[in-house]
């Protein structure tokens, strides 16, 4: 039976040596070691089962990049899609971000728990404000009312109709800029 104590001994002493040029190198430095057939066994063994840990580990970070990549594609597509449709917009910005989210998710994953955290508060604040009656539900509202032209101007529209829609007069004019006149 091998010793487990034995295997830092020998790793370390294989470690340090990091870069062999050749053959011949190899064999010299097992020679002055004076390493055993059993220790050079387990020592392949050791080694063949980290290479196989680091190539599923590779594998796993393929599929992440995979994903990832696919979510960069889509994003590209969104934000054309962007461009075609100012109703589309407030849509697929929300998508935009849901895919950022998501990308920030993955990377995540690969950066550890830490990331994670993050992201779950952003995801948590987006769904707070994407709730019916929340800032954006107030947004698309007050930007409603502004399109069925009752109001002179997006100052009024906003004075008028902040109240009633539990928004603030500010919240309510930044809605309003940017968007076209009513016609």
């Amino acid at each position: 039976m091998f010793d487990l104590s034995k295997i830092d001994e020998i790793l370390g002493s294989i470690k340090a040596e990091k870069a062999f040029r050749s053959l011949e190198e190899h064999k010299r430095v097992i020679e002055e070691r004076k390493l055993s057939y059993e220790d050079l066994l387990n020592f392949a063994a050791c080694t063949m089962a980290d290479f196989e840990n680091y190539e599923l580990e590779n594998e796993e970070l393929k599929k992440l990049l995979d994903v990832y990549e696919g979510l960069l594609e889509a994003q590209q597509v969104a934000v054309e899609m962007l461009k075609q449709n100012y109703n589309e917009r407030l849509g697929i910005a929300e998508l935009s971000e849901l895919f950022k989210t998501i990308r920030r998710f993955l990377e995540g994953q690969i950066r550890g728990r830490e990331q994670q955290k993050k992201i779950q508060g952003v995801v948590a604040a987006n769904a707070r404000h994407s709730k019916p009656g929340g800032s954006r539900d107030k947004q698309q509202k007050i930007r409603e009312i502004w399109a069925s032209g009752h109001y002179s101007s997006r100052d009024i529209c906003a004075e008028e109709e902040c109240a009633g829609l539990g928004m603030s007069f500010s919240a309510a004019r930044k809605a309003l800029r940017g968007t076209p006149d009513p016609t």
